[in-house]
């Protein structure tokens, strides 16, 4: 539970919150496997669970990406990449739910 309030607050490093958080569990395993298994299985209850799950993933990762870019002493070149990742993939996830419905 400490590793998850200290990605929260922005308190891990740029790369491990970048990587780790935005890019292997959700667009990896949340976006692409979830796609597969949700596509093959039949039911609303699974549709509405991986909806649920991606939105409360997303609203994990993007502000927390966002904070430990705040708290990055490195390059401002990542920094700022890290918040243009962190608009891009808002928007794509409100995009995605508003072109379904």
């Amino acid at each position: 539970m400490l590793l998850v309030s200290l990605v929260w607050r922005g308190e891990i490093e740029l790369p491990v919150t970048f990587w780790g958080a935005s890019i292997l569990l959700n667009f990896i395993i949340i976006e692409r496997l979830g796609f597969l298994i949700v596509g093959s299985l039949e039911g609303t209850f699974v549709k509405r669970f991986y909806t649920a799950l991606v939105i409360v993933l997303y609203g994990y990762t993007v502000p927390s990406v966002w904070r430990s870019a705040r708290h990055w002493d490195g390059s401002p070149l990542w920094a700022n990449c890290a918040r243009a990742t962190c608009v891009c993939l808002a928007v794509r996830v409100v995009w995605t739910f508003v072109s379904r419905w």
